[in-house]
């Protein structure tokens, strides 16, 4: 079941990674002087002052796209530590007390079991494909899609939970445009960049990943041109990522015969009836013209096309469940399209990823238990009510908000709530029976595990206790429906966050995310919910106006910084980021100079208040393949990681007076932009 739009904004990209002994022995200072490169003067490019020696000796494993000091590192420890815990579970040398061990320990065993899988996943391959090739009727179409997404095959649509824009107290259903193999509309649209020659390989893809899997060159080489003639036309309809960011546009609340109206040729009464959920009226439609798109699609393809369509899905969803000849072709295309990765990850870190994506939280809590104490939880709650300060006292301050629109936005931040570290509760797995020798089983009985109990949210109260991560994952965000930041333990460790570093370096890392994640509730798009969570006007039109015309001045900032010679940064797409990103490291430093902590402590020549950004830069420093940069810059809303840094600080007149900027430095702005 595909995940819905839920208005969160985050700190990164979550990119899933491999495991091996990289972890940062934090330095007593706080800094990695290792990583400076002092060649380069600071208000020159701090990326590079703060980042450039790392950059120079890093290199990014052959099995990652990306690499860096921050995300990618802890990303990595957190990995190695997992697979420490599953292989115990496989084995049963698990704590008795730990209710979810044997399903954990087969589902890692099952995954592990390579010869079990080359065995028997084609044939379990054939039994779905037997199933689609049993449609006959319309009725038995819905009913097969209906199967699909509750195995995670997001075919033609996605349909699932999604609190209501205008009650956020409700949960709803929600139905969103969905069906493309690539990773975004403009693969199949736009010439540009490499898009021709990544859809020519993809065709090719299809091909061989057919025959692959029996089907006749012939047969498969037909094939390749209904599957990507669908998935083109419904491309045709699908919202841009940067529209999709304006929560007005995607807050269509047409109800069920709102759908049935827009797509009447899909049986939609034995789709919802499949899922389990036959009597659901409340229904947010996301893009209605793509629901038009999609009544077209199905009453222009035949039954045997679109079944031809539905087996390519269900291929793509299984591949890496499959034997090696296919996990080698999904990786081979996606590698040279996507990721830029030399190789492919070895058999337990992909196992470590498939039984973390089952049951990640059943995986959080054992982490949780080995890996994080009460304390740093504490310490953590600390910095993120000094965040909270910095921006009340900035609400104070503001001069473009008027006070009509200033009370409501301080009602907000009053109301905001903070999740650190893990869950109260915990989700219960009792009832996922998983095998311990049926890897392929395994991760469509997970899958259907998982959709049914999203799917039984709908129409009951929202549970505002939920998590959207993974307490392991080393990411951080704020729900806008929700008005709250969530910090799960994984990022919660240096270089973001270490008690034994300067408190200076804290409030650079760890307090920006902090910031960050707190800006984001009065970004461009969080800003339009209220303290509820509900989508309604709440600024003036004068005080609305102010703001756009300061986001305007980020947006034209960022759209000049090209990454790669023919790609810029899209300032639209990128602009919530780079709003939070600039307001995150005020907040940060404002909350680090009221604590008045580290005053005159002078550190290898770096006062405290050069520590600060120094903490903050190092957390980002990073290194990308081309094609994933390429990728990131077309889908990613974040931008580069240099431009993460040296955006926000060439903003910011405490950077250039830390470091004794001159005026014309190139890291202070002539016209320096500010929203918060």
């Amino acid at each position: 079941m595909g995940d819905i739009l839920r208005h969160l904004s985050t700190l990164a990209l979550i990119v899933l990674i491999s495991g091996s002994a990289f972890a940062l022995t934090p330095p007593s200072t706080g800094i990695d002087e290792t990583a400076l490169d002092k060649t380069v003067a600071p208000c020159d490019d701090f990326y590079q002052f703060a980042c450039g020696g790392w950059l120079k000796t890093a290199e990014i494993p052959n099995d990652l796209p990306a690499w860096s000091r921050g995300f990618y590192v802890l990303r990595e420890e957190a990995r190695t530590d997992l697979h420490g815990l599953l292989e115990k579970y496989a084995k049963s040398n698990v704590p008795d007390d730990d209710p979810d061990r044997e399903r954990l320990g087969n589902y890692y065993a099952a995954c592990m079991d390579e010869a079990n899988v080359e065995k028997n996943s084609l044939k379990s391959l054939k039994k779905e494909y037997a199933q689609i090739d049993a449609i006959k009727t319309p009725e038995d179409l819905a009913k097969k899609v209906a199967d699909l997404h509750l195995k995670g095959v997001d075919a033609l649509f996605t349909f699932g939970p999604d609190q209501s824009c205008k009650d956020s107290s409700a949960m709803i259903g929600g139905a969103d445009q969905d069906g493309l193999s690539l990773p975004d509309p403009d693969y199949y649209l736009k010439d540009e960049g490499k898009n021709v020659a990544i859809r020519t390989d993809f065709k090719k893809h299809l091909v061989q990943m057919q025959t692959l899997t029996g089907v006749p060159a012939a047969k498969a080489q037909a094939n390749a041109t209904i599957i990507y003639d669908i998935e083109a036309k419904l491309a045709k309809a699908f919202l841009s990522r940067t529209e999709r960011r304006d929560p007005r546009k995607l807050c269509n609340l047409l109800n069920r015969p709102g759908l049935v109206t827009r797509a009447p040729k899909f049986d939609w009464t034995a789709y919802f009836t499949a899922v389990g959920i036959p009597k659901v009226e409340a229904i947010n439609i996301a893009v209605p013209d793509f629901f038009n798109k999609l009544n077209e699609v199905i009453a222009e393809t035949s039954l045997a096309d679109l079944k031809v369509y539905m087996k390519w899905h269900v291929l793509d969803r299984v591949a890496m469940a499959m034997g090696k000849k296919v996990v080698n072709q999904k990786f081979s295309f996606y590698a040279k399209s996507f990721s830029g990765q030399k190789e492919l990850e070895s058999r337990w870190k992909r196992c470590v990823s498939a039984t973390e994506g089952a049951m990640g939280e059943a995986l959080g809590r054992a982490y949780i238990r080995a890996k994080f104490g009460e304390d740093s939880k504490t310490k953590s709650r600390a910095i993120v009510s000094e965040i909270e300060t910095s921006f009340e006292n900035e609400l104070k301050e503001v001069s473009w908000m008027d006070g009509k629109t200033r009370e409501k936005a301080q009602a907000k931040l009053h109301t905001l709530v903070n999740q650190i570290g893990f869950p109260d509760k915990w989700r219960n797995f009792s009832k996922l029976e998983i095998s311990k020798k049926d890897n392929f089983s395994n991760l469509l009985v997970a899958s259907q595990f998982n959709a049914a109990y999203h799917l039984n949210k709908i129409e009951k109260p929202v549970d505002r206790a939920d998590w959207e991560m993974f307490p392991q994952t080393v990411n951080a965000y704020y729900s806008a429906e929700n008005n709250k930041m969530v910090f799960p333990a994984g990022i919660l460790q240096y270089p973001f966050f270490d008690a034994s570093s300067p408190a200076a370096v804290n409030y650079g890392a760890v307090g920006m995310v902090m910031g960050h994640e707190l800006t984001h509730g009065f970004d461009d798009e969080g800003r339009q919910f209220d303290q509820a969570g509900n989508l309604t006007p709440w600024w003036t039109e004068k005080t609305e106006k102010a703001f756009n015309e300061r986001a305007e001045c980020l947006v034209k900032q960022y759209d000049a910084y090209t990454p790669i010679d023919d790609i810029h940064v899209r300032g639209k797409l990128t602009l919530g980021e780079n709003i939070a990103d600039n307001g995150g490291i005020k907040l940060a430093y404002a909350a680090f100079m009221r604590s008045k902590r580290d005053v005159g402590n002078e550190t290898n020549g770096f006062t405290p208040n050069q520590q600060f950004f120094l903490g903050f830069a190092q957390a980002w420093c990073s290194k990308i393949r081309p094609e994933m940069q390429r990728q990131h810059l077309i889908t990613d809303p974040h931008s580069p990681p240099k431009f993460r840094v040296n955006g926000p600080v060439s903003n910011f007149p405490a950077f250039a007076e830390a470091f004794s900027c001159k005026s014309d430095s190139p890291m202070v702005r002539k016209n320096q932009c500010t929203v918060w």
